[in-house]
């Protein structure tokens, strides 16, 4: 954990391939890598007996998705020579919810939840892999129903968790929500975006309707957070107009790190931890010195010139923008992060209505869970107000004693969470 943030996806599994030099040479034989492979399947049948009374039937490789049982046919050979004489069943393969009678029992797909799922977005990823005539059983939440019935689903599946409203997106497409009855003309806007940093979520403001009320969204203001980049949009006369864009990345990164600086940083992080695991206190102290003295190695920063290091983005990486939005005539005022970011005169338009997406932004640059192809726009304490702040148009803020209950809970899981981790 202590050099995650540095290996990106440059990384393997041990027991997927045979351990490699950083030129990526096999530096074991193959008679090694069996052996090793065998002692590691030998350990945990011994581990489980020892804490458990017994080996479970079902195994879930680490990693899947490789040719087999690894990223080499001798590696998979190796592994399969212990693993089905061991287990019943095997989670060779990730990414698909669905197996029957036909499925190899040591060839069989499962689906890796994700701790930033909502509750619908497994519901989606399980309906979409069931056969057509079984996909209507699914139901997905809805959460509040008082909250809930104040907007109308498009598409998606919409879940009011207090003061949240989790949009997940169709699989590959969006989802979209649109507010009943609601005509807003001059307002101020205040959300706070929790979706994951690839995807996008966004706000619409003044969508056009037709005589029978659907949004048609032939003009509209929109505020959209798409792959960490913020967009403000109008559209006017089937015209869309950027009125201002920014990256959330450049926005926060107040300290600019250089390549050279992040390499410095990692090599010295994998000194520390190679100290951490050495075999005696000797080998020990020679790791940490080294990485201590990495760690003071002069290297060139981004103020003398050396590009920045800019890490991808990963599918799993949180989002929180905090925005504010004010419309008044041709008036516009957008605040990020308590950061004033634009302010300028547009085209007038006519009161509209409101309305949330969440759209799939791409798979991203992940090992893990690369084909995962719904996503969860996330909007907290969504208010809409006229911009003196006297008129309310929409307001999912927590109200009084549920709001000192919700944080009181929250604050109490903290504290747990303490204990769980260093007890």
């Amino acid at each position: 954990m202590e050099i995650k943030q540095y290996i990106g996806r440059n990384y393997n599994r041990y027991l997927m391939d045979y351990i490699r030099d950083k030129d990526g040479m096999p530096v074991e034989t193959t008679k090694e890598m069996q052996k090793r492979i065998k002692r590691d399947y030998q350990l945990m049948d011994q581990v489980y007996k020892k804490q458990v009374g017994a080996v479970p039937d079902l195994y879930c490789i680490m990693h899947s998705n490789t040719s087999s049982y690894g990223d080499n046919a001798n590696v998979s050979s190796a592994n399969a020579a212990s693993l089905e004489k061991m287990f019943k069943l095997n989670g060779n393969r990730e990414g698909f919810s669905y197996n029957n009678r036909k499925s190899s029992p040591y060839d069989l797909t499962r689906l890796q939840l994700q701790a930033w799922w909502y509750t619908n977005h497994l519901l989606m990823r399980v309906k979409d892999d069931l056969p057509a005539k079984e996909q209507k059983q699914i139901k997905f939440v809805k959460g509040s129903q008082p909250r809930c019935k104040k907007w109308q689903l498009v598409k998606g599946a919409a879940e009011f968790k207090q003061n949240l409203i989790a949009l997940t997106s169709e699989s590959e497409s969006n989802g979209l929500l649109t507010l009943k009855k609601a005509k807003v003309g001059d307002c101020k806007l205040n959300c706070e975006f929790l979706g994951n940093k690839i995807g996008q979520q966004t706000f619409y403001l003044k969508t056009q309707g037709t005589a029978s009320g659907k949004h048609n969204f032939s003009s509209y203001l929109s505020l959209s957070l798409e792959n960490n980049i913020l967009y403000l949009r109008q559209k006017q006369g089937g015209a869309i107009k950027t009125l201002y864009k920014v990256d959330m990345f450049k926005l926060e990164d107040d300290k600019p790190v250089s390549v050279p600086e992040d390499k410095r940083a990692a090599l010295s992080s994998e000194l520390n931890v190679r100290g951490r695991f050495a075999q005696n206190s000797t080998t020990a102290a020679l790791y940490k010195l080294k990485g201590f003295k990495k760690k003071r190695q002069k290297v060139k920063s981004v103020k003398e010139g050396v590009k920045e290091y800019v890490p991808e983005i990963q599918i799993q990486d949180p989002g929180d923008v905090k925005a504010e939005l004010t419309v008044k005539g041709s008036s516009l005022t957008l605040t990020v992060n308590g950061q004033k970011l634009c302010q300028r005169q547009i085209k007038e338009q006519a009161a509209g209505g409101v309305a949330l997406e969440s759209a799939f932004g791409s798979f991203g640059q992940s090992q893990r869970n690369i084909a995962d192809d719904v996503y969860d726009g996330a909007f907290k304490d969504l208010v809409i107000t006229s911009p003196d702040g006297e008129r309310v148009y929409y307001d999912n803020r927590l109200p009084g004693w549920e709001l000192v209950s919700y944080h009181w809970k929250h604050f109490w899981n903290k504290v747990i969470d303490w204990f769980i981790n260093n007890l």
